[in-house]
C-alpha cells in the first residue's frame, strides 16, 4: 500500500505546481470561528486575490470531498462584503450542495430551477445576514447536473451577474472525474483549488490540475 496523502503545504505546492494563495490554519469550528489566526488567513487570501478590476468571478473547487471549500467560500465572501464589495455567492455544486445550510437559507428555488427555466433570476437571489452579500442556492437536486450546467444558461447567468455585482464566488464539485467544473471554468476569471493537508491525495490533486489546465 502506497500512501499518497500529502501532509504539508510544501508537498501540496510541489506536487501540484500551483501558486500558493494562502494557508488556513486548523481550528475547532470554522463555521463560527473567532480565531484570530483563522480570520487573518482569510484576509490574507482576500488580499492576495487580485480583484482590482471588477467584476471579478472566482470558481472554488477541490480534489477531495470534505476539504472545506464551502466553508471557505462562506468566510471569503463575508471578507469581501465587509470590505464594501457587492458580492454574490452561487452554489453550483448540484451534486452535494452545502451553501444553503451554511447561510441558513432555503435550498429552492435556486440555480437548478433557473437553469431548467422554472424560475427567474430575481426569484433565486437571496439576501444573507451580511450586508453587501447575496446568495444563489443550488436548488432542487438534479439527476444530470452536467446537462443543466452545459445548457449555456450558466455562462449567461455569470455575465448577467457581472452587471450587478463586483465579486462572484462559485462553489463547485470536485475537479476530477466529473465534467461540472470544466463546464463552468471558462466563464470565470480565476480558479481556486482547496487542498487540505493530511487529506488530499497526490494523484487526485494532479488529476484536478490536469483537468483544469485544459480549460
Amino acid at each position: 500500500y502506497l500512501d499518497q496523502t500529502l501532509y504539508s503545504t510544501e508537498a501540496i505546492v510541489e506536487h501540484s505546481g500551483l501558486k500558493l494563495v494562502g494557508v488556513i490554519p486548523k481550528v475547532k469550528d470554522v463555521k463560527d470561528s473567532s480565531d484570530s489566526s483563522y480570520l487573518e488567513s482569510i484576509q490574507t487570501i482576500r488580499t492576495n486575490i487580485n480583484t482590482a478590476h471588477t467584476p471579478f468571478s472566482i470558481l472554488v473547487t477541490s480534489s477531495e470531498q470534505g476539504e472545506g471549500k464551502s466553508t471557505f467560500i462562506l468566510h471569503l465572501s463575508q471578507a469581501f462584503a465587509h470590505e464594501g464589495k457587492n458580492v454574490v455567492v452561487i452554489d453550483a455544486n448540484l451534486r452535494a450542495p452545502m451553501l444553503h445550510s451554511l447561510f441558513e437559507l432555503p435550498i429552492e428555488p435556486g440555480l437548478s430551477e433557473y437553469l431548467d427555466g422554472t424560475a427567474y433570476l430575481n426569484e433565486i437571489i437571496r439576501e444573507s445576514k451580511n450586508s453587501n452579500l447575496q446568495v444563489i442556492t443550488s436548488g432542487t437536486p438534479h439527476d444530470h447536473p452536467s446537462v443543466l450546467l452545459n445548457s449555456g444558461k450558466m455562462q449567461s447567468l455569470i455575465k448577467d451577474l457581472e452587471k450587478r455585482f463586483e465579486i462572484i464566488l462559485i462553489d463547485s464539485p470536485i475537479a476530477h472525474g466529473i465534467a461540472d467544473v470544466k463546464i463552468v471554468a471558462p466563464a470565470v476569471n480565476q480558479i481556486l483549488i482547496i487542498a487540505k493537508s493530511g487529506k488530499v491525495q497526490e494523484e487526485n490533486l494532479k488529476l484536478s490540475v490536469k483537468q483544469l489546465s485544459t480549460v
